[in-house]
């Protein structure tokens, strides 16, 4: 019964190393950049985000816009799937 139990124990441990072999998550295309700078940053943006990229990786460095901003981004990908992200941001009165 031990060696049964020990058998089920590791093969279960060993299913989640397979089930990333092929493909990858289905919504995979949510965590891609939405601009050259963060994709060029490898999307390590958050403590830089002080333009209209801001609004996809920290909100909060719109505090430290010293200027209108904004962004504009078209990616084809494969299977004829694309992306576009847009983004404004406005300085406000302050």
């Amino acid at each position: 019964m031990r060696t049964l139990l020990a058998v089920a124990i590791l093969s279960a441990l060993g299913l989640p190393a397979a089930a990333g072999g092929r493909g990858g998550a289905p919504v995979n295309f949510l965590l891609m950049d939405g601009g050259a700078r963060p994709a060029a940053l490898g999307g390590s943006y958050v403590s830089l985000a002080d333009d209209s990229n801001a609004l996809h990786y920290n909100p909060a460095g719109l505090a430290f816009l010293e200027r209108n901003d904004a962004s504009f981004m078209h990616a084809d990908h494969f299977f004829g799937k694309s992306q576009e992200y847009v983004g404004l941001a406005l300085k406000g009165p302050l």
